[in-house]
């Protein structure tokens, strides 16, 4: 889910400097933390959120700080395991865990700057804590710090496998919004599910029951018709996928493909290719003048 903006030159030097600074000034220890709750085999870090694991969640909003991972349980004494990660040269310390993937970029520097202009030395959030480093390092016992509230929702804790469900709603709607905001028609939110890295251009049309998962790009002008699945693949502009799952493959522009179709295995469709009902296309280039038919399989491997 990327915006795409026009940046100069020095707008983008001035932007690596400026995270170059922040790596400097601000150590992040995110606690990767286990919990027994969830009674999964995968440790709960690891758990993905549309496409993404709740560890790498917490970390996209401080991708620029210095970040240190310290494996935990969720009942730990964090203030040993802070003081041991942290950084010792940077000036300020923030404490995150994993457990609260809703955490985003705008909250993170919103809290920062609350801590710089009130000039604390520890504050307390919701869930994590910021600390100037050196008073982290003298630190003996944390009594009482300054507890301050920010963006409330952010901080909605995955504690157990119900709280997981909540806060993938919560983050369903999220990415929903952003695309609806730039232009992507979706006519049914309840059974539209988009992974975190989709790209989708405006007057995109998303009908019921579609999945988007993975790096997929699709182009303006798409019409993605119900019960499609697209996992990691281009789709590009003015293209009817009207009922069909297509997997790490490329398809065309002004392409149609019909219901019950399946293309794979890094196929091509090449622009204006009409794809008919039931076929199957397996790694191949399919171009305009190949003319497929229906319910029949076109593979590259021998059978």
């Amino acid at each position: 889910m990327i915006a795409v903006e026009e940046t100069s030159t020095k707008a983008m030097i001035n932007g690596f400097r400026m995270a170059e600074k922040m790596q400097n000034e601000i150590c992040v220890v995110l606690f990767k933390v286990k919990n027994e709750k969830f009674g999964t085999k995968t440790p709960a870090y690891e758990l993905k959120l549309f496409g993404k694991t709740m560890t790498e969640w917490v970390e996209n909003a401080v991708y620029d700080a210095d970040i240190k991972f310290v494996e935990c349980n969720f009942k730990d004494n964090f203030l040993p395991l802070a003081k041991d990660a942290t950084n010792i040269n940077s000036k300020y310390t923030v404490v995150l865990f994993s457990d609260t993937p809703l955490f985003e970029r705008r909250t993170f520097l919103q809290i920062m700057e609350y801590f710089k202009m009130k000039k604390l030395s520890v504050l307390k959030l919701t869930r994590g804590y910021i600390f100037e480093t050196q008073y982290l390092l003298n630190l003996q016992n944390l009594l009482n710090p300054q507890t301050e509230y920010f963006e409330e929702e952010d901080f909605i804790t995955c504690y157990d496998l119900k709280q997981f469900s909540i806060v993938s709603d919560i983050l369903k709607n999220r990415i929903l919004t952003y695309f609806m905001r730039n232009g992507v028609v979706i006519r049914d939110t309840a059974t539209t599910f988009i992974d975190a890295d989709v790209q989708i251009e405006p007057n995109t049309t998303i009908c019921p029951f579609v999945t988007i998962s993975g790096q997929s790009i699709i182009e303006s002008d798409v019409e993605v018709g119900s019960n499609t699945k697209i996992e990691s693949s281009v789709v590009q502009s003015g293209t009817k996928l009207l009922g069909a799952v297509v997997e790490n493959s490329f398809v065309g522009k002004n392409c149609v493909v019909e219901q019950y179709t399946k293309i794979s295995n890094n196929a091509k469709i090449e622009d204006g290719v009409a794809v008919p009902f039931g076929t199957i296309v397996d790694g191949v280039v399919v171009k305009n003048e190949d003319h497929l038919k229906s319910f029949c399989k076109y593979t590259s491997k021998e059978e």
